[in-house]
């Protein structure tokens, strides 16, 4: 058995980075020596907050322990539109697979993989799938709540 899957990383711009190496940027050794502990523990993983799922679509909450971070999972089959989502901060989504559209009230955008779209606070969202089923990524700070 192995690991499958989707791995989606989002970060917020921090000067709290210790760079090791593979950058040409300043790379403090001392201060990352000085942080590592060499002892072995268990990784702190992100848990799914929420998670619905309703005739075709799937929508799941990845929460952390940083109220900096937010993510959302949405997989909605081909002919489906999912639930509206109002997003209260800037939110940034990613198509990861598929083809379809975002619905932001009166407003429709085509979208594909590869596709990012920049969410506007206050946007209620929904996503449908049109020639393929559609599986986007959005996050988002969640300082709001």
């Amino acid at each position: 058995m192995g690991i499958s899957g989707d791995c989606i990383e989002y970060m917020a711009n921090s000067d709290n980075v210790i760079r090791a190496g593979l950058t040409p940027k300043f790379k403090d050794k001392e201060t990352l020596l000085k942080t590592l502990t060499y002892q072995m523990k268990r990784p702190a993983l992100v848990q799914k907050k929420v998670e619905t799922d309703i005739d075709g679509c799937k929508v799941v909450q990845y929460g952390s322990n940083y109220k900096e971070f937010t993510a959302w999972s949405f997989e909605v089959k081909s002919g489906i539109e999912s639930p509206g989502k109002v997003f209260e901060e800037p939110a940034i989504l990613l198509t990861l697979r598929g083809h379809g559209t975002a619905r932001f009230g009166e407003d429709k955008e085509e979208i594909a993989e590869g596709d990012v779209l920049f969410i506007v606070p206050g946007t209620t969202l929904s996503l449908a799938g049109t020639s393929s089923d559609l599986v986007a990524y959005i996050c988002h700070s969640n300082f709001s709540g």
